[in-house]
């Protein structure tokens, strides 16, 4: 569709991908260094 078929909703090299990885029994704080 609109010819973003192969950049979204894939996890792949040169792919727009959100991931989210959620552990809720663990804390973390989002610093420079983190991402």
């Amino acid at each position: 569709m609109f010819g973003l078929a192969s950049r979204k909703g894939s996890i792949a090299p040169s792919a727009n991908t959100d991931l989210v990885l959620w552990d809720p029994k663990k804390d973390i704080t989002i610093t420079n260094s983190v991402v």
